[in-house]
């Protein structure tokens, strides 16, 4: 009789401590409006610091409240200072969504994908395969393989590391020695050279039919190297080592939800499209608006965000004040997004509820965004 009750005790347990997520105030000034602005976020730690460094401009005031059970967090919301709440939820807690209020809801990260052709220059936009093969051209660039332990350990301590650290700073999470090192079996390090010294490089798993490009880096984290086109370059040859192998599809890892994040940007500008569905460990920001300021509203139009449409449907979602404030670029760029498998969406921030007629333009969803302020 003790064991059956012992086992509904932990379980109880178990579900109390996924409805209980550590909770910060986050207040400083929004970076565009410069106005006050106050982040009630619910999540890790990782997340915070990025949640912080697109958000604010300046110093940012910091208040730890602890784990907050959920469902009361959002049913009473007690911050009235806050215009926004962003909760993270990933795998292990994510029923917990069916209990709290939310708008809007972004994947935390989302796999991007490139259809590769017969050439390299097959496969990238023109764009950048002019400019990555100009710079591998100029800089001497070329590259090598190696599958062997200590390459591996020179590649982890000596180029990935630094380089995320100098790209990501505090929001940094790098991946995990042994973890990637397990996966070395049937992966390569497809290293860029200059006269026979090793600048950096990417490590590919090619254990799957469709190449994983698992992490980047650059040595030492080096500015100068990035300027030579080290990282370019590191995509290039993989390209290049996974068409020699006959393979039609590459895997470039996963990018955050933010539009405008740079590593998701350059994957995009190379011709790559996102994946089906999102990667399901880490899950979910949700966003839920409490009281629009100008504050709030100016970080919706600079932080466009990819958002669940629909089950397994995505949108590329952003603000903007009307139609006609968006310049003929942007607007093209927004339509853009209906080639990279999600669907472009426009919420028109001084459109009125009562003259709200969603309709579509360039293949842009446009509607109020009294629909989503409720």
């Amino acid at each position: 009789m003790i064991e059956p009750i012992r086992e509904l005790y932990d379980k109880a347990k178990q579900a109390q401590k996924m409805l209980n997520v550590e909770t910060w105030l986050l207040r400083g000034h929004e970076r565009t409006s410069h106005e006050p602005f106050c982040i009630a976020f619910s999540g890790s730690e990782a997340i915070k610091e990025y949640q912080k460094r697109i958000s604010f401009d300046g110093p940012v005031e910091e208040q730890f409240l602890g784990p907050r059970f959920l469902p009361m967090l959002h049913a009473v919301p007690r911050f009235p200072d806050c215009a926004l709440m962003v909760t993270e939820l990933n795998q292990a807690n994510a029923a917990t969504a069916r209990l709290i209020n939310y708008q809007l809801q972004s994947p935390v990260w989302m796999p991007i994908n490139l259809k590769l052709g017969a050439t390299v220059q097959a496969s990238l936009s023109h764009a950048q395969y002019s400019m990555i093969s100009r710079k591998i051209r100029s800089q001497r660039l070329a590259f090598e393989i190696a599958i062997d332990d200590a390459s591996f350990d020179d590649f982890y301590h000596r180029m990935y590391a630094p380089y995320v650290r100098a790209r990501h700073g505090s929001t940094v999470v790098l991946s995990d020695y042994e973890g990637l090192k397990s996966r070395l079996k049937h992966s390569e390090i497809v290293f860029v050279t200059h006269e026979g010294k090793r600048l950096g490089g990417y490590l590919v798993d090619f254990g799957h039919e469709a190449p994983r490009m698992l992490e980047l880096g650059v040595l030492d984290g080096h500015q100068l190297y990035m300027k030579m086109g080290v990282p370019g370059a590191a995509y290039y040859f993989s390209f290049q080592r996974m068409i020699e192998k006959g393979r039609s599809t590459a895997m470039l890892g996963t990018s955050r939800g933010y539009l405008k994040d740079g590593p998701l940007s350059y994957k995009l500008s190379l011709g790559a499209h996102f994946g089906d569905r999102h990667y399901e460990k880490t899950g979910f920001l949700y966003f839920r608006f409490m009281t629009r300021t100008r504050a709030l509203e100016n970080f919706l139009i600079e932080n466009p965000m990819l958002t669940v449409a629909s089950e397994g449907h995505y949108a590329a979602t952003f603000f903007a004040r009307s139609e006609s404030a968006i310049s003929e670029d942007t607007r093209a760029a927004i339509a853009g997004y209906g080639e990279k498998n999600v669907a472009p969406r426009v919420y028109l921030l001084d459109e009125p509820d009562d003259h709200d007629v969603p309709r579509t333009g360039d293949g842009i969803a446009f509607a109020s965004a009294a629909r989503v302020f409720c």
